[in-house]
């Protein structure tokens, strides 16, 4: 039994949260168990069930299944590699489509990498025949995710709309998405790719006052918040609301209740579903390291993260520079390759990478952790504040508790 059915816990007698040795760490109270394995019940038949593996066996398993599954003490780590480089079935590509954008925003996690001119672009055919070699090589993959950044990604619409049309024929199980601020002319080529896409994602940061005191206009003067907000009623006048989702990066000063409350009220007057509006807080940048409480508080907040860091899911997930290099992530861009590079040396490029870099496989306490398949050490994004160490800022024990509750209630297979 792997992720499928229907799995109901039942209570799961563990040691007391105030105890202070290592057993204290464990889901459960058998020590001849991993500390990551919990007891439930899947379709009323009682199983076991590991947190890291998200694998399930029935109870009256045998120590020969018990050890190849990683259920034993001591194959923690083991378990955490084959969940790391598990096989997936979808191919994520985020191509830069361009690093010039219309906006200077004072959070922006890629203010440096912003350019006035944009000389390179990627070949739509290269990307095309690239991913046509990835799924040959990778037949486990069964469909595509390409999402279009930058830089401000509506800036170049014709070669967003070709890269689209280009994968849609090579790939039919495909969808995709962009992240804009919106704030660009909705001419008759932004209009055809935004209709191209099955999602489109604006970042809105507040009311009027509040989102132009962080986004800027660049070269140009005009209200960020006017030009976003009356593109994105064009967008729903034009039958399109079913792909608009909005975003907000907000930062603690404005995260009020009253502001908040409004902020929601007016993207639903354009025309927004209430429920694909969602707003966080402000990740620290290079040029603005400073964390906001709310990050800080965020971090050591308890909550169920089921997939790893982009970065380190086993290049499944790609970022295609505007020259056509190939790199981790949105972030820390470390060189993999090119797109004419064979897909099998990327991956084990980006496996080698995984074991060097990724903080939480180099943090003792994250090591010992039972719940790690439920957190990973958090996202690349937050390495500015955590660095090295992931555990330094977390709730371990808080999100250990969680996991034992959700056990409890039945909530747990199938989360987040």
């Amino acid at each position: 039994m792997g992720d499928g059915g229907t799995v109901r816990t039942r209570p799961v007698i563990g040691p007391d949260a105030a105890e202070s040795d290592e057993r204290s760490l464990a889901l459960g109270d058998d020590e001849q168990l991993s500390r990551a394995v919990v007891r439930t019940e899947c379709d009323g038949e009682p199983v076991l069930f590991n947190t890291i593996t998200k694998f399930a066996l029935p109870v009256s398993s045998s120590a020969e299944q018990l050890a190849r599954e990683l259920f034993l003490p001591g194959q923690e780590r083991d378990a955490i590699e084959r969940a790391l480089f598990r096989p997936r079935d979808t191919l994520a590509l985020t191509v830069i489509s361009t690093w010039e954008c219309n906006l200077r925003c004072t959070h922006c996690s890629v203010l440096r990498r912003l350019v006035r001119k944009q000389e390179d672009k990627v070949d739509a055919g290269a990307l095309a025949a690239f991913v046509q070699r990835y799924l040959r090589a990778f037949p486990e993959l069964r469909s595509l995710r390409l999402t279009l950044l930058g830089g401000e990604p509506l800036l170049e619409p014709r070669l967003g709309l070709a890269l689209v049309e280009r994968l849609r024929g090579v790939v039919p199980e495909a969808t995709f998405d962009t992240t804009t601020n919106l704030a660009c002319d909705l001419d008759d080529d932004v209009m055809a790719l935004v209709s191209a896409l099955d999602r489109i994602v604006v970042s809105v940061d507040g009311l009027e006052v509040q989102h132009d005191a962080q986004r800027r206009p660049y070269r140009r003067r005009f209200s960020p918040y006017e030009r976003t907000t009356d593109n994105v009623r064009r967008l729903v006048e034009s039958g399109l609301s079913e792909k608009i989702w909005v975003q907000g990066a907000i930062r603690d000063e404005f995260a009020t209740r009253v502001h908040l409350t409004e902020l929601h009220r007016t993207l639903v007057r354009l025309g927004v579903p209430y429920d694909r509006i969602s707003f966080e807080t402000l990740h620290p940048t290079e040029h603005s390291a400073e964390p906001q409480s709310s990050y800080v508080a965020s971090l050591r907040r308890p909550s169920l993260r089921d997939e790893v860091c982009c970065k380190f899911r086993g290049a499944r997930s790609l970022v295609i520079e505007p020259d056509g290099s190939i790199v981790s992530d949105f972030y820390d861009r470390v060189p993999l390759g090119t797109l004419e590079d064979n897909p099998e040396m990327l991956v084990e490029q980006n496996r080698s990478l995984v074991l060097e870099t990724m903080p939480a496989l180099h943090d003792e306490t994250c090591q010992s952790c039972p719940v790690i398949g439920y957190c990973w050490g958090g996202c690349s994004s937050g390495q500015l504040l955590t660095k090295d160490r992931p555990s330094a800022h977390c709730n371990q024990r808080g999100l250990v508790e969680l996991v034992r509750k959700k056990a409890v209630e039945g909530a747990l297979v199938g989360s987040p």
